[in-house]
C-alpha cells in the first residue's frame, strides 16, 4: 500500500486550497446557486469538513491494515484496500488534481464509497462492520456537493469495481475467514464524534444533510 504517497498528494492539495481558495470559491457558487448564504466561518467549516473527508481515506486505510494485520486477515482484505487507494493515484479524473481539495473530493468519494459498501456487505452477512464508523451519510453529503453528472458517474465507477471478481472473491473470503476484527479505539480523524454531529454542524447549513 502507498498511503505515504496519497497523504503526499493531500498536503499539497491543502496547501493548494490555502494560496488560491478553489474549493471555497466553489461552495460559495453552490451555496448561491441554492438560494442559500453563508457566513464566512460556515464557508470554513465546510472546506474543513471536505478537507478531513479527504484525509480520512489514508488514516483510515492505515487503521484498516493495522487491524487486519493483528487478526491476521491482510491477504483478504487487501485487494479492497487497494482498489480504494487506486483511485488516488489513477491518472484520470472526473475532477482534476490540480485543483488541489476540489481536485481530490472524487477521488475520497470513490474510495469512501467503496470501503463503505464493502463493509455494509459484510454487516449484512456476519451482523459486523468492518470500519468503525459509518460513513453513509458523509458520503450523500460529498454527493450532493459534487453534483450531477459527475456524482452519477463516480457511482457507475464504483460499481464496476464492486462487480469485479477480485473483489468479490477477496470479500468471499474474508466472509469465509470467520469473522471480522475489531479497529479498537476512536476514529483516525474524527475521534468519538458522532457522524450525524460533524455533518450537521459543518453541512448543515448548505442544505446537504
Amino acid at each position: 500500500m502507498n498511503t505515504n504517497k496519497i497523504r503526499r498528494m493531500i498536503k499539497e492539495a491543502i496547501a493548494t486550497e490555502e494560496s488560491s481558495g478553489i474549493l471555497s470559491d466553489a461552495v460559495h457558487t453552490f451555496v448561491r446557486m441554492n438560494g442559500r448564504t453563508l457566513t464566512a466561518k460556515q464557508r470554513k467549516e465546510v472546506v474543513k469538513m471536505v478537507e478531513d473527508y479527504v484525509v480520512h481515506v489514508p488514516a483510515l486505510v492505515d487503521a484498516i491494515i493495522t487491524a487486519a494485520e493483528k487478526y491476521g486477515i491482510y491477504n483478504q482484505i487487501q485487494p479492497m484496500l487497494k482498489a480504494a487507494e487506486d483511485y488516488f493515484l489513477a491518472p484520470i479524473d472526473i475532477i482534476p488534481d490540480h485543483l488541489g481539495l476540489l481536485g481530490l473530493l472524487d477521488d475520497a468519494y470513490l474510495a469512501h464509497s467503496l470501503v463503505q459498501s464493502l463493509s455494509d456487505s459484510y454487516k449484512k452477512q456476519t451482523g459486523r462492520m468492518l470500519i468503525p464508523v459509518d460513513m453513509n451519510r458523509a458520503n450523500a453529503s460529498m454527493r450532493n456537493l459534487i453534483g450531477e453528472p459527475h456524482a452519477s458517474m463516480l457511482d457507475v465507477a464504483v460499481a464496476n469495481v464492486l462487480s469485479k471478481p477480485s473483489i468479490q472473491q477477496s470479500l468471499l473470503s474474508l466472509l469465509n475467514a470467520g469473522g471480522g476484527f475489531n479497529m479498537a479505539g476512536p476514529d483516525p480523524i474524527w475521534g468519538n464524534a458522532s457522524m450525524d454531529e460533524i455533518v450537521n454542524t459543518r453541512l448543515g447549513a448548505m442544505g446537504l444533510v
